[in-house]
């Protein structure tokens, strides 16, 4: 194997991390967004969720507002 190879193989391998690493990005930022969403819907509906972590119990908790 010549360093022209080497070069070429090497180039071909940081451009797969690159691109796995901006499309972890990607998804991460798109989670985010999600969240965000799903925080403003539930926010804007008046509902909350409680959640009690001593026996993975969850329930949903309505405000009225006056």
């Amino acid at each position: 194997m010549n360093t022209d190879d080497a070069y070429q193989l090497l180039r071909i391998l940081l451009s797969i991390i690159l691109y796995g690493f901006l499309g972890l990005v990607v998804w991460v930022i798109w989670q985010d967004v999600k969240s965000t969403r799903e925080l403003i819907a539930l926010s804007q509906s008046g509902k909350s969720t409680l959640i009690d972590t001593s026996n993975d119990h969850s329930h949903i908790v309505i405000t009225v507002t006056s």
